[in-house]
């Protein structure tokens, strides 16, 4: 069904359920996952890089069995429009984003409020 999947990560271990999420939800001949840092700073953190790692690590073994390809894309800018931009630019079929508590109601200037209303393709969000 989706065979394309933008994953944008953070430095924080919740990527790892996204992550899984992302994986288990396109089990289905996934053929390509990005996952994506976006950074604000002109240099990404130690953290970020961690994150990364720990991810590529959980998706490298599934990826391989699907006979998958896998990217990784360090960007900087401001998320949500880094996000928006890169899922329009490579056509993804879907966007997998952490709520991480946001209330989208009420929060309508959070990353995942905004790109809920700017990204070209169906985001997934995952609590």
């Amino acid at each position: 069904m989706f065979q394309s999947i933008l994953l944008p990560i953070h430095s924080t271990r919740a990527d790892t359920h996204r992550t899984q999420t992302a994986i288990n939800f396109s089990r289905n001949k996934i053929s390509h996952l990005i996952i994506l840092s976006v950074t604000e700073s002109k240099s990404p953190s130690l953290h970020a890089s961690q994150a990364i790692n720990y991810a590529l690590t959980i998706v490298k073994d599934l990826i391989i069995k699907d006979d998958g390809v896998c990217d990784v894309l360090y960007r900087q800018g401001k998320p949500e429009f880094v996000i928006c931009k890169i899922a329009e630019e490579l056509k993804v079929d879907l966007i997998v984003m952490g709520a991480k508590g946001v209330d989208l109601l009420q929060d309508s200037k959070s990353t995942i409020s905004k790109v809920l209303q700017d990204a070209s393709c169906p985001v997934l969000i995952v609590p």
